[in-house]
């Protein structure tokens, strides 16, 4: 099993600047630690940051704005990509296409990924902050003031799904749009495997019977002891990290990792071990 990451089409980060408004940060104290797993696939956002004010004439609120109410077109805008080479290549050439047929210059500043948060804590507040940076998630960005509300037309909320937009939403606020998504492949070699397995069972038994442990051939590998990967077998038996609430958010003293969904989860998985089926 293998991670599969997919960049968005050149109009989707588009959309995500021309999605973008500023207006008045909406800082609350608590912290959507579940926000960010969705349970199938994790999204990276282009989020906005609170102290930035450059803002896109052409953005809408949800409902579909007055273009009345709308702030000034700017005149340049900033985006802090992560440092890697392809998705700085892909973003440039996005941006190349967004000046052309808005006019806006955009400044492409690759800063890493890890590295963003702390940097924003302090440019962020002295105005120097970037209009748009990639995060994998907005919790914790919400919580310590970082980013405000993003503004789009309802046309472009529909291009995303309802799960994208709401890992990247807390107490109803939207302050992100995605930009990638990232989920598991399952690579089979069909010279072996003519058909992929359709079910555990039928993988546990094409791992019996093409596992060799002395050998070192193994009829499915995948990284057990990666919380990434092991998580689709456990919330895929209706396990959840923290218990969700009616209202939609995340009860933390629900904790849900050591209950019966998850455990049996983990218990498949470390099954799979003992029989030497796995590694």
């Amino acid at each position: 099993m293998k991670k599969q990451k997919t960049a968005a089409a050149a109009l989707v980060m588009a959309i995500a600047l021309t999605g973008l408004t500023a207006c008045g940060s909406s800082n609350n104290a608590e912290n959507n630690a579940g926000a960010a797993n969705t349970g199938a696939a994790n999204t990276g956002a282009a989020t906005e940051p609170a102290a930035n004010t450059a803002a896109n004439a052409g953005a809408a609120d949800n409902a579909g704005a007055d273009a009345g109410n709308m702030p000034e077109k700017p005149a340049e805008l900033t985006i802090w990509p992560d440092d890697n080479a392809d998705s700085v290549a892909t973003i440039t050439d996005i941006t190349k296409k967004y000046t052309e047929k808005t006019g806006i210059k955009v400044n492409v500043k690759p800063v890493k990924m890890n590295d963003q948060q702390q940097i924003l804590s302090l440019d962020g507040p002295a105005g120097k902050g970037p209009d748009l940076f990639y995060q994998p998630g907005i919790g914790n960005l919400v919580l310590k003031g970082l980013v405000q509300p993003v503004k789009a037309e309802q046309a472009v909320l529909d291009s995303y799904t309802p799960e994208a937009l709401k890992a990247l939403s807390q107490d109803g606020q939207l302050y992100g749009l995605p930009f990638v998504t990232e989920t598991y492949a399952l690579f089979y070699n069909k010279k072996l495997v003519p058909t992929a397995p359709a079910t555990i069972a039928d993988l546990e038994k094409l791992a019996q019977e093409q596992t060799d442990a002395k050998k070192q051939t193994y009829g499915f590998l995948f990284e057990g002891i990666n919380f990434y990967y092991a998580w689709a077998f456990m919330g895929g038996n209706d396990g959840y990290i923290f218990k969700q609430t009616d209202a939609g958010g995340y009860d933390v003293n629900d904790i849900g990792l050591n209950k019966e969904g998850a455990v049996k989860g983990v218990q498949l998985i470390q099954d799979w071990f003992k029989k030497r089926l796995s590694a």
